[in-house]
């Protein structure tokens, strides 16, 4: 809901409850005053009935929700292990805004790729700050990038000018490019076996590749395989780890989950993210994570709200709200590798960290003076990595 208009409610609630010097308080501080003559007399409290009723409809019918197998992870409360400050910060790897982050997934490596609007990769030691490769093969900004699971030395990049490409970071070259797409490739991710990848595009589509020979792991080389479309812009993939795909789509209020193995390859099954049922489209997912267990799959929408969803299902295990992201952002978000923390950037220029058990924010990160693009954490190191339109990257500890 607008600010403005929860402004307004709080203001009709006052004038009629008989707070008057409050009202006139908040008025003057909000620079908002409620003129809506058709307003529903006691709005607020309205909704909130609704929301009461509801929220016991839910209680009801899901009342066993927390005592499944797989939100056991939920049950136990985090230690205060989520990052606090500053570790390290880099301000001159790009000319421009800086688009896309990723760690090596590598354990012991200290490796760090970032992709930027100044049409170039650069991956560096995050330790040493030297520059292992700067990649100069794009025609504009680069939106997506992965490390290959189990062929570290593999980086995935997904562009502005359409094109996917696979480089080497040993060898410092592109060994594979891509020109399925026809608009903006905004998503690129790999399969957990490392033996495919999926992308995804403001064309309308996903695309999925497949190592071409399953048996070379000295030079593996990957083939197109097929092309999905959608009704809408694709903005967010996750893969689980038994690699199924889920996909989001703007303008749906359907999660696709598609399975990309086994007899049922490329099956679409939807499931629908409205409590009701219902199909009436009040959000768009802009990001995916799927927790570290996999259980759950944390959805960031463009009504400044996290959903937290058990995995596979339409259940709403938890929502997390405070961060500000509308239609017009491109949120980000992230799991602390214990399973009890979720980061998240704001259109205020902040992270949020949420405790995933409470809901409660438990920290604000504030360093990046313009929009948080991306978010990345370190599994083995504990660290998060965050990038901005300030054009500078930041590594919180």
């Amino acid at each position: 809901m607008n600010p403005s208009k929860v402004i307004c409610l709080i203001e009709q609630f006052l004038y009629e409850q008989g707070y008057s010097q409050t009202l006139e308080s908040l008025k003057k501080e909000s620079g908002i005053t409620n003129e809506d003559e058709n307003q529903k007399p006691s709005e607020l409290l309205s909704i909130l009935n609704e929301y009461i009723d509801f929220k016991a409809f839910l209680e009801q019918t899901n009342e066993d929700k927390d005592n499944k197998k797989e939100d056991q992870d939920l049950m136990t409360q985090g230690t205060g292990e989520y990052v606090k400050m500053i570790q390290n910060s880099f301000d001159n790897l790009h000319i421009a805004s800086i688009l896309s982050i990723k760690f090596h997934p590598q354990s012991g490596v200290s490796i760090m790729a970032s992709g930027s609007g100044d049409k170039s990769v650069r991956v560096i030691d995050f330790i040493s700050k030297e520059t292992i490769w700067h990649c100069l093969d794009f025609k504009a900004g680069v939106l997506a990038l992965d490390f290959n699971p189990v062929y570290c030395s593999l980086l995935l990049m997904g562009s502005m000018d359409s094109t996917v490409k696979i480089g080497c970071i040993n060898q410092k070259r592109i060994l594979q490019e891509f020109l399925h797409h026809k608009k903006y490739v905004v998503r690129a991710k790999w399969f957990h076996d490392g033996n495919g990848f999926v992308t995804g595009s403001y064309d309308k589509s996903i695309c999925i590749y497949l190592k071409s020979d399953l048996n070379n792991n000295e030079n593996p080389n990957f083939s197109f395989v097929k092309q999905i479309e959608f009704s809408g812009n694709v903005e967010a993939i996750e893969i689980t780890k038994d690699n199924v795909l889920i996909v989001s789509i703007r303008g749906d209020n359907y999660l696709n989950y598609i399975n990309l193995t086994g007899d049922q390859m490329f099956q679409i099954k939807r499931i629908n993210m409205n409590l009701l049922g219902d199909d009436h489209v009040s959000f768009t997912v802009l990001d995916l994570a799927l927790s570290p267990s996999g259980s759950q799959l944390a959805a960031s929408t463009d009504r400044s709200r996290i959903i937290l969803f058990r995995t596979g299902t339409p259940v709403q295990l938890r929502n997390y709200y405070g961060a500000e992201n509308d239609s017009y952002g491109q949120p980000r978000l992230c799991w602390h590798s214990t399973g009890k923390y979720i980061y998240a950037t704001s259109q205020d220029n902040k992270i949020y960290v949420w405790d995933a058990i409470t809901e409660k924010i438990v920290n604000k990160l504030q360093a990046h003076t313009k929009l948080p693009r991306d978010l990345c954490f370190h599994n083995q190191l504990s660290l998060l990595a965050s990038c901005s339109f300030d054009k500078t990257i930041r590594i919180w500890q």
